[in-house]
């Protein structure tokens, strides 16, 4: 029940209790007719609402059902009294209908009071319970027999049959709710009642009260309509609704399920109450020792006895405990008798296949690492010296792919088959092992020379290369090999896995199904690897980095028009690194992200400084990698760029490579708008050198296309490429693109490229990638005026040092 609505239900209840209060305080027999009804359907009603809410899977739901109907019938009885008395005008009490509805609640809360207790008591000691029935039901029968039977027989049987059979059935209903609540309430030694437990039971236990007291004034003519006994019957009514009302707001399991919480047996806790019985007596119709005694009797009786049970229950319970510990000792003597008989098999076995698990992979059942390894330590050891160890260290390729694709299950097919194949691949003197994942190792130990073990991968790599079929399914595995032997390339076995590991990864790094044999330069190039790698995982590797600039120029007029920033590293070797040796592995560990911003911010910085100081209008260029661009920290970098006062966003010239280009049209669409909204202008680099689509080209308006350096080369020597790249320039034209060369080395690439039209240029012959401030000198500064335009004599490239036919490293 929502909160709301639960207290929408409370201010109910009290505007109901003082209006009926108020009518039965003025003795307004009326409204008190009037308002009966109602408050006997508002209790029908949540009764009836807890139990559309309570659990309908157990027996006990049925109780509040019970209640409910109690309250109907009474609903009933009060409707129908109202009905004769204010529009009828005839005696109520005289209309046999209006008693058998009455006598309906008692019998409805009766069976509802019985069901309970039935699901009750069924899980309580019964001893105990019997005593508690005796007792409890003995001193609350004494007590209702001095004080409203006035210790008269007369006076009970007449009482008992003043209204026939209605009045038997409605007496024994009261007596047993009055006694069975009382008995459940004393016996409980165990559990917390809820509170809304207290308000139902209590209800039901002063209805009865109530109803018990009614006859009791009925018998001695006392009684009067509509005063405090009707007021007390609709109270407890309203007290069991309230109760349910309860349920539903703040148990949403109900008393129903709780029963388990509840034991009869335990420390005594209530029973002392009932010696407020013979003071209740004593006060209400005086002292009588007999029947004092007969109080007192019972309540020592009962605590010896209920002492007497209790210490037989303990008695029980460690009696039980202790059969408990021999059972599970003597188990535990059996298991230890019949274990120590079989150890003996059992370790045998276990150690069998213990040995098994440690030295063969489950899935393949070829040898696992640890054995492979141990076993070459033995072999290295025992070699004869004219012999040699020929280790081949195997991968599959895109053998991820088939997990991610097809599952794991089948990947594992996969491993099976390859494994199988290599298996029949062996021969004497030689072992084959996984690794793990998808790595496998085969070793030969023998007269190897160089020339076999080339052989024998190729072998291993056409046998493991062909198709394999599973179910309905087709894959066409590959394999590359790294090939290390000993004694030649390695003299401890570690150092030879190492060394065909090195070998591999070099062979994986050339394409599919390719081999590997170690040599010292192989080696070489891997120390170099690491030496890159360990210095990008330094945080302070920036400081290494440098920017060059290489110029740009407008031909003919040959203007200064911009230049091209290109990233190099300066070992602590003073060794200058170029990004075609580095940015590689700076993509593969995710360093190219941070590296880009840096570029970016040094590049802006520099344009910055050069146009302000000199008052020039050039264009700065900045390659952006594909990993770049997956990077939100390069647009929040640009977005940052632009909020310089200073710079003017069409200084800066983003290049994308010609593969980012033809990626996805939706993707490039979101890189050429994101660009084009700050104001820069897009270059596409290396044009020509791909499988180039020109669809795009027509698409999205490109600033610059520069045309790539082979086919710079080519086109002097050879006509073909001078008609690739005239054609360039004309789709170009034909657009309306400038068009840029790159890598102009000599006098003749520089003519032809000025004969077929093109825009820009940029190489060596000009000017070679230089630091920031030989660029200045060079080209910016008043000394270096000379050189912002390149004349139309060669003095001005004289100027430059090259060596005829070198070729620029950028």
């Amino acid at each position: 029940m929502k909160k709301s609505t639960f207290i929408t239900s409370l201010v109910l209840f009290a505007v109901f209790f003082i209006v009926y209060l108020t009518s039965v305080l003025f003795l307004s027999t009326f409204w008190v007719n009037i308002l009966s009804p109602i408050g006997d359907f508002l209790a029908f009603f949540f009764l009836l609402m807890t139990f559309v809410k309570s659990d309908r899977t157990h027996p006990v739901y049925y109780c509040w059902l019970l209640f409910s109907l109690a309250c109907l019938c009474f609903f009933f009885a009060d409707g129908l009294w109202a009905i004769f008395a204010i529009i009828i005008g005839a005696d109520p009490a005289e209309v046999s209908l209006i008693t058998l509805f009455y006598t309906m609640t008692n019998v409805f809360f009766t069976f509802g009071i019985l069901l309970f207790a039935s699901y009750q008591y069924k899980h309580w000691h019964m001893a105990k319970l019997v005593l508690d029935i005796v007792t409890f039901s003995g001193i609350c029968l004494l007590l209702a027999w001095i004080i409203l039977f006035n210790r008269s027989t007369t006076d009970f049987l007449f009482l008992f049959t003043s209204e026939g059979v209605f009045s038997v059935i409605s007496i024994l209903g009261d007596l047993i709710c009055y006694v069975g609540i009382a008995i459940w309430y004393l016996s409980i030694r165990k559990g917390n009642i809820p509170l809304y437990f207290r308000f139902v039971l209590g209800g039901i236990f002063f209805f009865a009260l109530t109803d018990l007291y009614y006859y009791y004034v009925l018998y001695h003519h006392i009684y009067i309509v509509d005063s405090s006994v009707d007021f007390s019957y609709l109270m407890t009514l309203l007290l069991v609704a309230f109760g349910g009302l309860l349920a539903m707001r703040f148990d949403k399991t109900n008393f129903i399920n709780s029963n388990e919480l509840y034991s009869n047996t335990g420390r005594r806790s209530k029973e002392l109450i009932t010696l407020l019985c013979p003071i209740i007596a004593i006060i209400v119709q005086g002292f009588i020792l007999a029947e004092f005694l007969m109080f007192i009797s019972l309540i020592v009786i009962y605590i010896a006895l209920d002492s007497y049970f209790e210490s037989s229950i303990k008695n029980k319970d460690l009696l039980k405990r202790e059969l408990q510990i021999n059972n599970e000792l003597e188990c535990i003597i059996a298991d230890r008798t019949q274990k120590l008989s079989e150890t003996n098999m059992e370790l045998h076995k276990k150690n069998k296949e213990l040995s098994y698990l440690s030295n063969v992979d489950t899935l393949t059942q070829l040898y696992n690492r640890r054995y492979f390894l141990k076993t070459l330590d033995i072999s290295i050891a025992k070699l004869d010296s004219d012999q040699t160890i020929s280790l081949f260290y195997m991968d599959l390729d895109r053998f991820k792919l088939i997990n991610d694709t097809y599952g794991h299950q089948m990947g594992d097919q996969v491993l099976i088959e390859i494994s199988n194949r290599l298996a029949r691949s062996t021969c004497e003197n030689s072992t084959v092992a996984r690794m793990g994942g998808d790595e496998f190792v085969f070793a030969y130990i023998g007269l190897l020379d160089h020339n076999s073990a080339i052989e024998m991968a190729k072998k291993l790599i056409s046998t493991c290369s062909e198709e394999i079929i599973i179910d309905d399914y087709v894959f066409n595995p590959g394999l590359c090999i790294g090939v290390s032997i000993y004694p030649h390339d390695a003299q401890t076995a570690d150092l030879l896995m190492k060394n065909a590991d090195i070998s591999l990864y070099h062979a994986k790094s050339q394409g599919t199904n390719k081999f590997a044999m170690f040599d010292f330069s192989i080696n070489k190039r891997t120390q170099k690897r690491n030496e890159i790698e360990l210095f990008l995982q330094k945080g302070d590797f920036f400081k290494d980095l440098k920017l060059f600039y290489q110029p740009q120029f407008s031909i003919p007029d040959g203007k200064l028009i911009g230049m091209e920033a290109l990233i190099r590293w300066i070992s602590n070797k003073n060794k200058i690194m170029t990004p075609v040796e580095f940015i590689q592995i700076a993509e593969e560990t995710d360093q190219i992200n941070e590296i880009g911003i840096w570029v970016l911010k040094e590049a802006v910085e520099q344009i910055i400084d050069w146009n302000t100081t000199y008052g020039q209008n050039l264009k700065m260029g900045i390659n952006i990698s594909p990993k770049q661009l997956d990077s939100t920290n390069l647009f929040k970098a640009l977005n940052d760029v632009t909020q310089e006062s200073r710079f003017d966003p069409q200084w800066l010239d983003i290049e994308i490579t010609e593969n980012i280009a033809m990626d996805s049209e939706y993707r490039l669409s979101q890189i050429f708008n994101l660009f084009k909204s700050i104001g820069m202008s897009v270059s596409v680099d290396d044009f020509g050198t791909g499988y180039s689509s020109i669809s795009y080209l027509k698409h999205y308006t490109f600033d610059r296309l520069k045309i790539a350096k082979p086919l710079i080369d080519s086109m002097v020597t050879n006509q073909a490429g001078k008609q690739i790249v005239q054609a360039i320039i004309l789709l170009a034209k034909t657009i309306g693109i400038n068009t840029i060369a790159e890598g102009v080395e000599t006098q003749e690439q520089l003519d032809v490229l000025t004969e077929l039209g093109c825009e820009q240029i940029q190489g060596f012959l000009l000017g070679k990638p230089m630091p920031a401030d030989e660029f200045e000198a060079l080209f910016l500064s008043t000394q270096g005026e000379a050189f912002q335009s390149l004349g139309t004599t060669n003095t001005h490239l004289a100027n430059f040092s090259l060596v005829p036919g070198q070729v620029p490293n950028i």
